[in-house]
């Protein structure tokens, strides 16, 4: 009766240890797609500040260009 007591025991344990891996894999996967959106949206921000810039610019040589022409 002890046996059997320790077996179950030990196969409890066995599920609670499959759980916790499973949830790490989980958190883990969540964590890769979140990391992944956090990247593009650096990427984006990025790339619309290149664009702003290079606005800034056009509107600068277009400035210094009718300025000189009066």
């Amino acid at each position: 009766m002890m046996k059997q007591y320790l077996n179950k025991l030990c196969e409890e344990e066995a599920e609670k240890i499959s759980r916790r891996r499973q949830e790490q894999t989980a958190l883990r996967e969540e964590l890769t797609v979140c990391n992944a959106d956090i990247l593009r949206r650096k990427e984006l921000a990025k790339e619309q500040e290149k664009i702003i810039e290079q606005r800034v610019i056009q509107f600068q040589e277009e400035k210094a260009v009718s300025c000189h022409s009066v």
